[in-house]
């Protein structure tokens, strides 16, 4: 009993941390599905998420319009993603497969969706993301042409899902509910490195994507592969930084406070260090520099 009460108080908090920031959901989400089971994740997520829209159609909440819609189908995407994450983590898959396959079929049901939406709507669809995009860019003063932002919807959400699954397993081992094997795939993700033809296909969109070449729609498809690649880059680059946190012996919490920073402050810059770390391999120089002083460390001390 103590231990479902925590389960649906994680839940509940899974759905604030959503609302607030969207990608650390993901955490509290992946904590119950790896200790409290999968009857329990989904039953509880789907009796959640039927609340929310409950909600909305009751007009018992005096909120603008779509806004516990918004919520609702956002906390329900990272059900969705953590729940197929666990899946294929328990059939014995490793972390990249995991999260690749968990991708895939979300991407697919989250536009199929929006594909259906868009031919029972037609254009009215279109314009009403135009409209919101508009209105968020006004209100943060930023100079964007809105058509550019639309086109590039598919790869924003899929990064923010990579951001997810991140999130979920760097924090996993802080959120305790009940007794549980620890997962192997934090190791994993600090390892992470981009196959070889990511490499490739990055510099493939380069000059669609700048270059302003060939139509329109073909611009759109290159912009959106060019974002993708600097995410995943961006991860690698991450596991280059750890390595450097940990020589340093940086605590889990400065650990959370300095990827947040870099994710909003410094992210180009990152996926720059993940790419040069595809040539150059850093975390082995790292790992090897770490090794030898530690030797020298030790000769001393006999």
């Amino acid at each position: 009993m103590k231990n479902r009460r925590l389960g649906s108080f994680w839940m509940l908090w899974a759905l604030v941390l959503t609302a607030l920031t969207y990608f650390l959901g993901a955490a509290p989400l992946r904590a119950v599905r790896l200790q409290m089971g999968r009857g329990f994740y989904w039953l509880s997520s789907f009796a959640l998420t039927g609340l929310i829209v409950g909600l909305h159609f009751s007009g018992l909440m005096k909120t603008p319009s779509d806004f516990l819609l918004w919520i609702a189908g956002s906390f329900f995407s990272l059900v969705i993603l953590i729940g197929l994450f666990g899946e294929f983590e328990e059939s014995g898959h490793s972390f990249q497969w995991s999260a690749a396959f968990a991708l895939l079929v979300s991407a697919g049901l989250f536009f199929g969706t929006l594909g259906i939406g868009f031919y029972l709507k037609g254009q009215n669809l279109f314009k009403s993301a135009e409209v919101f995009l508009n209105e968020s860019l006004k209100q943060a003063q930023i100079e964007i042409q809105v058509t550019q932002l639309v086109y590039q919807v598919p790869s924003v959400v899929l990064v923010l899902w990579m951001l997810a699954l991140y999130a979920s397993v760097m924090l996993e081992g802080r959120i305790r509910i009940a007794p549980h094997k620890p997962s192997l795939f934090r190791a994993e993700l600090f390892h992470f490195r981009a196959p070889g033809w990511m490499v490739w296909l990055f510099i493939a969109s380069l000059l669609p994507a700048f270059g302003g070449y060939g139509p329109t729609w073909v611009q759109a498809i290159f912009t959106n592969i060019l974002n993708i690649s600097i995410a995943v880059f961006f991860f690698q680059g991450l596991g280059v930084i750890h390595q450097v946190l940990i020589f340093l012996r940086v605590g889990l919490f400065w650990q959370v406070l300095l990827v947040l920073f870099l994710v909003v402050q410094l992210f180009m810059f990152v996926s720059c260090l993940g790419l040069a770390d595809y040539w150059l391999d850093f975390r082995t120089k790292l790992i090897k520099w770490r090794q030898s002083r530690l030797e020298t460390y030790k000769r001393r001390e006999k």
